[in-house]
């Protein structure tokens, strides 16, 4: 097929397409309310998220490091950031703190935190969420 035909073929299928005016409707309007509806729904505006924690670690004592609290790092860590307000709570308060919706998720540091950290080089978290 030589380049002529492709551009008669393309300009006969415009063609088509502009006489049509629901086909005009569907690629542009179509799309543009779709997009409306969702960035109404999806606001993009930054908020913060409460996240409430609980920090059960006690820490561990380490050669030529001295003492060392990772989850006390992890909390102060999310504490400074812009989009979780921190919300301290105690193991107890942890469900009535997310049934009541003061928090939309909690995440809890056991008491081997660190301890764990060092030895495997990784440890589980335990995040809770609302609902």
């Amino acid at each position: 097929m030589n380049l002529s035909r492709i551009f008669s073929l393309a300009r006969r299928v415009m063609r088509q397409v502009l006489r049509d005016h629901r086909t005009i409707g569907l690629l542009v309007f179509v799309p543009m309310l779709l997009l409306t509806i969702g960035a109404l729904l999806f606001r993009a505006d930054p908020t913060t998220v409460p996240l409430g924690i609980v920090n059960e670690d006690e820490g561990a004592t380490l050669p030529l490091v001295g003492s060392l609290n990772i989850g006390n790092r992890v909390e102060e860590a999310l504490a400074d950031s812009e989009f979780f307000e921190l919300v301290t709570l105690t193991a107890v308060e942890v469900d009535d703190r997310l049934r009541d919706g003061t928090v939309q998720g909690v995440l809890l540091l056991p008491a081997d935190f660190t301890t764990t950290f060092q030895k495997e080089r990784q440890a589980n978290l335990d995040l809770r969420l609302e609902g």
